[in-house]
């Protein structure tokens, strides 16, 4: 990995995706693998894109990193040779004064938590994992359950505590659902959002009686994320 000092001026830097002018540290990152074909490398930076094959990987790590950098007023840039290996650029700002484009993210970035504490539940570990990294990111706190059945054990055991439980819906054993009802019975004012895919539509979730207060549709981006669970965290119970 190298750092540097740069002045973006020019034209094919300013065509990268949040790219502006000005002055910027950008942190190089290079590997010697592989390479990523041309015709998949705009899509590298896709929330849930992944080559990896089910298990191996979700498609939100480049997501999330690009992500974080924007909201800091930065861009990321990849370039990449078959055979060769691949190099991520990622640039930015180095202004003490910050410029109109990071002020304007950081007006338009989603709330930050002050140390709540955010049960999360999801059977697929890579998943749970990024969602926790993305709320301790923010300021929240997070306990993580790879299950209903471990959920409900550490909502009792911390349940004057937590904030909120997010929980997914497609789970082996103890789904969603199952899981939402169990926590209901336990305290009928528990927060919660739940994590769908297209499976469950919002008909169907409103036909399965859940009383649920809100939902984050997969694929989501991390400002959709951090978002939702800010909003139904400061709302009245």
């Amino acid at each position: 990995m190298t750092a540097e000092n740069v002045c973006v001026d020019d034209r094919p830097a300013l065509e990268i995706d949040g790219a502006s002018k000005g002055e910027f540290v950008v942190l190089r990152v290079t590997d010697t693998g592989d390479g990523i074909p041309l015709e998949i490398i705009d899509q590298v930076f896709d929330p849930f894109f992944t080559t990896k094959t089910e298990g191996q990987g979700t498609g939100l790590g480049l997501a999330t990193v690009a992500g974080i950098v924007k909201r800091h007023g930065g861009f990321v840039k990849v370039e990449s040779r078959i055979g060769t290996g691949t190099q991520f650029s990622v640039y930015l700002p180095a202004l003490p004064a910050a410029p109109e484009s990071v002020e304007q993210a950081l007006q338009q970035k989603p709330p930050h938590g002050s140390g709540q504490l955010v049960l999360v539940i999801d059977d697929e570990a890579p998943l749970l994992e990024l969602i926790r990294t993305i709320l301790e990111l923010n300021e929240y706190r997070v306990l993580t359950a790879p299950g209903g059945a471990e959920a409900l054990r550490l909502y009792v055991e911390h349940q004057s505590d937590i904030a909120l439980v997010l929980t997914d819906m497609a789970m082996p054993n103890m789904d969603g659902i199952a899981t939402i009802d169990a926590l209901r019975r336990i305290n009928p004012d528990v927060k919660v959002v739940v994590v769908s895919g297209t499976w469950m539509t919002s008909k169907q979730l409103g036909q399965s009686g859940l009383a649920v207060n809100d939902r984050v549709d997969k694929p989501f981006t991390m400002d959709t994320l951090l978002r939702v669970v800010g909003r139904v965290i400061a709302s009245t119970p």
